[in-house]
C-alpha cells in the first residue's frame, strides 16, 4: 500500500495508571477510539503501534498491529517496528494522546 495511518498506542503510561489509549474523554469515548474516528475519514489503511494494551480488537476488524522492535525505547522503538514493516511508502503518524484532534485538522 503508499499510505497508511499509524496510530502509536503504547507507553508505560506510568502516572495515569492506565494506558493512555484507555483514558476515557468526556465524550466516553478512549483517546485511541477518538483518534481512530478522526482519521476513519480519510479512508486509508490503520495500523496500531505498540501493545495495545487494554484495545478491544473486535471492534477494529482492518486495524493491523505492529509491536515495539525495541521495548522500552518509547517512540523510538514503535517507529522501528513501523518502519521495519513495510506495510506503506508513506504514513501518517499520529499518537493516540491527541484530545483535540478532530478530522478537520
Amino acid at each position: 500500500m503508499k499510505f497508511a495511518v499509524a496510530i502509536l498506542a503504547g507507553g508505560k503510561s506510568s502516572r495515569m495508571g492506565v494506558t493512555k489509549a484507555n483514558v476515557r474523554l468526556a465524550s466516553g469515548k478512549t483517546l485511541f477510539e477518538h483518534v481512530f474516528d478522526c482519521v476513519r475519514e480519510l479512508e486509508l489503511p490503520c495500523i496500531a503501534v505498540g501493545h495495545i494494551k487494554g484495545i478491544n480488537l473486535s471492534e477494529y476488524p482492518n486495524l493491523q498491529i505492529i509491536p515495539y522492535e525495541i521495548a522500552e525505547r518509547g517512540p523510538v522503538g514503535a517507529l522501528l517496528g513501523l518502519f521495519k514493516s513495510s506495510l506503506a511508502e508513506y504514513y501518517l503518524i499520529l499518537p493516540c494522546d491527541q484530545p483535540l484532534l478532530t478530522s478537520e485538522l
